[in-house]
């Protein structure tokens, strides 16, 4: 197995000279799993349980052996992460895209989520002649699913939620740090306080099945 690995390192080295580098590449969260574009807003209860689909655009993109992502919170006490996963296709039983990946530390959504490959994949290429067949979701215009954040309303409020790169960064076998090159899209979950409607209205139940329960007597 070491032997393998270490052969494979050694292609992923060989092959990065040639490597391209990457432009105007995106990541970027969606409430689709089959949609990147479709749509970057929740409004939840407080309680309530929901997801947001990490895609990433492979416009001009060069070798990537490593993908390590944080995903914050601007207001971290309105939402608590329950889970990460990370997508990885496989080919006739191998693992095609990542050779290993981690989910990081899961709480205020996710710090520290780590995917790697010995042998780089090229996300321009790859998605072109096999993409359609592996990727977990819907291909929609050269988009690939990346991973799903499941996470829970734990407070009123609103947050803002951000990817950016984590502090082992993005990293080619070129370039050990090419995190600069992407940018990164957001999303917003909002978690309203009951209207003062709504409170009326709860209210006027709470009377009526007193008076209800007092005329049954």
């Amino acid at each position: 197995m070491k032997t393998t690995f270490i052969l494979k390192f050694a292609a992923a080295l060989a092959f990065g000279s040639a490597a391209v580098g990457v432009e105007a590449q995106s990541i970027f969260l969606s409430t689709s799993e089959t949609d990147p574009f479709g749509g970057t807003t929740l409004d939840l209860a407080v309680g309530d349980t929901s997801t947001l689909y990490v895609w990433v655009d492979p416009t001009n993109a060069g070798t990537i052996n490593g993908l390590d992502l944080d995903i914050l919170s601007d207001t971290p006490e309105v939402l608590e992460g329950v889970s990460f996963e990370v997508f990885n296709p496989n080919l006739a039983g191998a693992l095609f895209r990542w050779t290993g990946t981690g989910t990081g530390d899961i709480g205020d959504l996710v710090l520290g989520s780590n995917s790697v490959s010995a042998s780089p994949a090229d996300f321009g290429d790859y998605l072109g002649a096999l993409g359609p067949a592996l990727e977990q979701g819907t291909v929609v215009e050269g988009n690939f699913l990346h991973a799903a954040l499941v996470f829970t309303a734990t407070a009123e409020g609103q947050a803002l939620i951000t990817p950016q790169a984590s502090s082992r960064g993005i990293s080619s076998v070129s370039d050990s740090s090419i995190a600069e090159a992407f940018s990164f899209g957001t999303a917003t979950v909002t978690v309203p306080e009951p209207t003062a409607s709504v409170l009326l209205a709860l209210t006027g139940l709470g009377v009526m099945a007193r008076r209800h329960r007092g005329k049954a007597r």
